[in-house]
């Protein structure tokens, strides 16, 4: 993906300079693109009405809504009109030495959908790639050298699937021999517009650490004044200031930019406003959203469990790369792939193949329940359908595929599952499907795969224990590395106790995990592993039960954390990417709270290993895990309000994290500390945590606490019941802890014993004050205590739901 930074550079280019150069436009030399017959022209989408089928074609010289096509003010005769996910190809004609024109948003556009990006390919390379452009972005000139290429592609790459973003392009001309092509690009705003952008990742996305670039972009050069207006949910100071942009021509614009100082900036969601003046005049303003995510560590990624489901958009891989993501899910479309028996097309898969090459992700392959083509179960078909949900007619249809697939892509697909959720088909006896006709396919497809290449690991399709057995009876044999469960729990936190189509006992995700293992351990494949390629929870409706953005984010982390504390799961793959009822992002691209609570939880878990779970009184929960020369401990409980107290042996400093990654140092003292939990994880770094003794606070007096020459109100450390050891230990029941601070004024000054020594008589407020929410404590000494008590501001101290942290003092730690 074309760098954030990379506009700066261009617009200081000198090679810019020089308008984009064309064929002339009179009669008779004007070679269109779109009066070139094209090899292909398809809007593609998995999510498509017809479920696979790639529908409708990218429309010649109209836009996507089949109006005339318009950019900038001004109707263009000659194009084409795309969204969401396209690509046109193209044969390059004799003669040709390049490819010009102008992309952009088309101003039909109403309702804005995700930033999309377009790009242009030629055998197989990148040749160049426009920034996100959205609704309020100028449209980008571009001029394109094919040198001596043979196959050009026109890729536009949206960024949601409720993109309603048409994308247009316009003016698009073969360069011949008589005009040499010379690359440069440039913004081609219309006369008397003015557009303010930032430079952001693919989703709307910094990673933190790095400063926010604006852009201006209008068309004369001179000087403009730009206020700027950054503010978050997270607890750093707003960035607000003003700046003078110097604007100097590049092509058809006159562009020019800032950095905004945001480098120390916490992660968070943040907005930022920008007005553009000149003279007394406001020419431009814009709000932009945008999140700052913990970039993954630069640490070995092999062998971690996770993967997210992925299946349109090309630019989303950079940012699965960056919250360390290792694995991607992939669906191979069987109707967009061999759409007429014999005629294989492979523009889609090809696409995002090599940019998860590209990117370091591996792939999981899903070959069948995805848009099979209607020829190859002619008899059951929908109505009006292009694809069809019933068992191939012909298994030699479907091995031949099989076999084109895998070789294809052999060595770049680790994992394949034969059927996405076949037992819905094969159970009930639907669409021609049975379980013996199931186990047919699959070991046919297994026999391939393994002769292709033996590395594969094939996985049969469960979503339960009982459907294995079923496959088992039918003549699975052994013919399978692995099984693949989708253990959605709809309704129910990732702790509960609840009925579950595994091992079909009450269990939380943990426990059901190990439970699954044992059963198939007994099975005459006992080393076959354990994939969940779907898990999540729903946003909204469809007859999910739903939850909020904020426990989404939650629920995310504590799966990850109890699957891979279970020890024996080989990958666990969040459903989805950015599908908007499942998403990590929404459906307009941008970042959710579980985006950023993936990219801590890898942050902190990629290389560690499971030690155990700790055991403290429910709700509260801990998982504790060790990595390299130092355990990392996660904290959390099922409902907020709800306190841990930690007590070690000797005296340490640790690292304290956040549910997005902040972090400040904590020491942990002889005499205890504690903890306030919500479902927001928190994560303890520093060494041999292993003995550290936890217990859920029991509703007793405080005794004081000295700390600066104060004493602070700090909650006596109970008999430990609870320590870091085998389920199953013995506990007695606590009421939960309440005595946490309240807000405003009365949150930001400490409970002090009377005298400020050695007292023994404590003001205390009432105790209607003292069971308000928890939220973080506050020191008045100044700036200087901060970067550790504002992991709970914000966000985090706002709601009952946030991760708020209470200290039993303030300021430094006293040593």
């Amino acid at each position: 993906m074309m760098p954030r930074r990379v506009l700066c550079v261009l617009f200081a280019a000198a090679a810019f300079a020089t308008p984009a150069t064309a064929a002339p436009d009179t009669a008779g030399a004007v070679r269109w693109v779109s009066d070139t017959p094209w090899l292909s022209g398809l809007i593609y989408s998995v999510y498509d009405p017809a479920y696979g089928r790639a529908s409708p074609e990218v429309q010649r010289d109209r836009n996507a809504n089949s109006r005339p096509l318009m950019i900038a003010l001004r109707t263009w005769q000659h194009g084409f009109g795309c969204r969401g996910f396209s690509i046109l190809e193209f044969d390059v004609p004799a003669g040709v030495t390049g490819v010009t024109g102008l992309a952009g948003i088309d101003d039909e556009t109403v309702v804005a959908g995700g930033d999309t990006y377009f790009s242009i390919w030629a055998d197989g390379k990148r040749l160049w790639q426009s920034p996100a452009l959205s609704r309020d972005d100028a449209p980008v000139r571009f001029t394109v050298p094919l040198n001596g290429s043979r196959q050009v592609k026109l890729i536009t790459d949206a960024q949601a699937y409720s993109n309603g973003d048409l994308a247009d392009w316009c003016d698009v001309r073969w360069i011949d021999d008589t005009a040499p092509a010379k690359p440069e690009w440039s913004y081609a705003p219309e006369p008397g517009k003015w557009h303010v952008r930032a430079e952001l990742h693919p989703f709307h996305l910094l990673y933190r650490g790095e400063d926010l670039t604006l852009s201006v972009a209008t068309a004369l050069a001179g000087d403009c004044r730009v206020t700027y207006d950054v503010s978050g949910d997270t607890g750093t100071p707003p960035s607000k200031g003003e700046c003078t942009v110097h604007l100097a021509v590049v092509g058809e614009a006159a562009t020019g930019s800032y950095v905004v100082p945001l480098a120390k900036a916490r992660n968070g969601f943040y907005r930022a406003k920008f007005r553009v003046d000149t003279g007394d005049r406001t020419v431009a303003q814009r709000e932009i959203r945008f999140g700052i995510m913990e970039p993954s560590p630069k640490r070995v990624q092999e062998g971690t469990i996770f993967g997210v489901n992925h299946h349109e958009f090309v630019s989303s891989f950079e940012p699965m790369a960056a919250a360390g993501i290792e694995w991607s899910r992939h669906w191979f479309c069987w109707q967009w792939i061999e759409p007429k028996k014999g005629e294989w097309r492979w523009n889609w898969h090809d696409e995002r193949m090599a940019a998860a090459k590209e990117s370091g992700l591996k792939t999981i392959g899903v070959l069948g329940g995805i848009g099979q083509p209607a020829w190859s179960s002619p008899d059951h078909v929908p109505e009006k359908s292009a694809t069809t949900p019933g068992c191939p007619k012909d298994m030699a249809d479907w091995e031949e595929y099989v076999r084109q697939v895998a070789t294809r892509y052999r060595g770049k697909i680790q994992a394949w599952e034969s059927w996405n959720e076949i037992s819905y088909k094969a159970d009930p006896g639907l669409d021609g499907w049975s379980v013996e006709k199931y186990v047919d396919l699959h070991r046919r497809t297994y026999r391939i795969l393994k002769d292709i290449d033996p590395t594969n690991k094939v996985l049969v399709s469960a979503d339960s224990l009982a459907f294995v057995d079923r496959c088992l009876k039918a003549g699975l044999d052994k013919d399978y590395d692995g099984v693949v469960v989708h253990p959605y729990r709809p309704g129910n936190n990732p702790e509960a106790h609840c009925g579950n189509a595994l091992a079909g006992k009450p269990a939380d995700i943990q426990v059901m995990f190990q439970d699954c293992r044992a059963w198939l351990s007994s099975r005459p494949r006992p080393d076959a592993e354990i994939w969940a390629t779907e898990i999540g929870w729903a946003l909204t409706g469809n007859d999910w039960p739903t939850v909020s953005e904020e426990e989404h984010g939650q629920y995310l982390a504590r799966t990850y954390l109890l699957t891979h504390g279970a020890g024996c799961v080989a990958n666990l793959c969040w459903h989805d990417f950015s599908l908007g009822m499942f998403g990590l992002c929404d459906g307009k691209g941008f970042p959710r709270p579980a985006m950023l609570s993936y990219a801590a939880l890898t942050s902190r878990l990629t290389g560690a290993a499971p030690v155990r779970r700790c055991e403290v009184e429910a709700p509260v929960h801990g998982m504790l895990f060790h990595r390299g020369d130092v355990d990392v401990l996660a904290l959390w409980s099922e409902r907020p309000g709800e306190f841990v107290e930690l007590r070690a042996p000797t005296e340490r400093q640790l690292t304290l994290f956040d549910m997005f990654g902040n972090s400040g140092s904590w020491t942990l003292r002889e005499q205890g500390r504690y903890l306030s939990l919500s479902g927001r994880v928190v994560y303890l770094e520093g060494p041999i945590l292993s003995e550290v003794v936890l217990s859920r606070t029991a509703d007793r007096d405080p005794i004081p606490h000295r700390s600066h020459g104060r004493a602070f109100l700090h909650r006596a450390v109970p008999d430990p019941k609870r320590v870091c050891g085998p389920r199953g230990t013995d506990s007695s029941s606590r009421s939960a802890a309440r005595h946490c601070r309240g807000s405003g004024a009365d949150r930001a000054t400490p409970e002090v014993a009377s005298g400020g020594g050695d007292a023994t008589r404590l003001h205390r407020r009432p105790r209607s004050q003292r069971h308000a929410a928890p939220a973080y404590h506050r020191d008045a000494a100044g700036p200087a205590n901060r970067d550790v008590h504002r992991l709970g501001t914000g966000a985090l101290a706002r709601s009952h739901a946030g991760a708020a942290i209470c200290h039993p003092e303030t300021g430094r730690q006293a040593g």
